[in-house]
């Protein structure tokens, strides 16, 4: 079997740290997968066809059939390794919107939505040479969609109030059910509003500044880092891990990554050997308060959660 190895450097962290992600977050919902998407779990099935008729209403087509997982498991890996990488992202891409955003997006959130991007680019734009255009044009088009994404979030933030006071944050940060483990207790600090102020109006600046200081070199890579720290931030802070670790992949591949090959063989291609020898939960939170503002759910408002 053989692999391409000239190519650039941003498509291959972008693919494999997408796939590690996915692969991950699927292996964390793994004991509570049947009670969010099983055909006796907290959703109502029935209600969820509303939204889509005709979608989706076979049995082979359903969440918890048996295939799903066992398909996104090797689709996953496929495309870690760079075998058959549009095939697998395609597979991917299909899967996510069978299990997250198409039947049952009442279960979804941001990361979801984004992973789909992820693996929309690494459909297009993945398992390219070097030497195409098209890795330059995605990579463009990677970084536009980047900048709309913290500049949008940064103008939503300007618009309101509660960044402004430092309320958001401060709800961010301590409301139940965004736990980590390595959360430490906020609540002293609830008496220094000025800590909670200046808070919001650095992510509301950071985001929104976003576009016009990642773009110059001599300013990209005091944004880059500043963004990493905040995604840093909400995974500590909230137990959002794998939303973090996909923003930050997001800006690594757009910004960070070198434009040059990953390797520079004398030939084209190598051979994998056979056989190779094996190297040496707030995410479910999320997705049930998302399933809460959906139909049929009992709370209509639940915490949002803002970049």
């Amino acid at each position: 079997m053989r692999f391409r190895t000239d190519e650039p450097a941003w498509p291959v962290l972008l693919r494999t740290g997408t796939a590690v992600i996915l692969l991950a977050s699927l292996v964390s919902l793994w004991p509570d997968y049947d009670l969010l998407f099983g055909a006796d779990g907290l959703a109502d099935r029935a209600l969820f066809r509303l939204q889509h008729p005709g979608f989706f209403t076979h049995a082979a087509l359903q969440p918890d059939a048996p295939w799903v997982r066992i398909a996104y498991v090797i689709s996953c890996l496929l495309l870690a390794r760079g075998l058959c990488v549009r095939a697998a992202a395609a597979m991917l891409l299909g899967l996510q919107y069978l299990i997250f955003t198409g039947s049952y997006e009442g279960f979804s959130y941001g990361f979801d939505y984004i992973a789909s991007s992820c693996l929309f680019y690494c459909l297009l734009f993945c398992g390219r040479p070097a030497a195409g255009r098209g890795t330059d044009i995605g990579r463009w088009f990677l970084r536009v969609h980047v900048c709309i994404i913290y500049f949008f979030a940064g103008l939503g933030k300007l618009l309101g109030t509660s960044w402004h006071n430092g309320e958001a944050l401060w709800k961010a940060v301590v409301q139940p059910g965004f736990e980590s483990i390595f959360k430490p207790d906020l609540h002293a600090l609830g008496a220094c509003p000025a800590l909670w102020i200046t808070g919001g109006w650095v992510v509301l600046l950071l985001e929104i500044t976003y576009p016009f200081f990642i773009w110059p070199r001599y300013t990209r890579r005091a944004v880059l880092w500043a963004i990493i720290g905040l995604h840093i931030a909400i995974a500590l802070l909230m137990g959002l891990y794998f939303f973090s670790a996909l923003m930050i992949l997001l800006n690594l591949a757009a910004f960070h990554a070198p434009d040059i090959p990953t390797d520079k063989p004398s030939d084209a291609s190598i051979h994998v050997q056979p056989n190779p020898a094996p190297a040496s939960s707030s995410e479910t939170h999320a997705r049930a308060a998302a399933r809460l503002s959906a139909p049929g759910g009992s709370i209509r408002s639940p915490p949002s959660v803002s970049l």
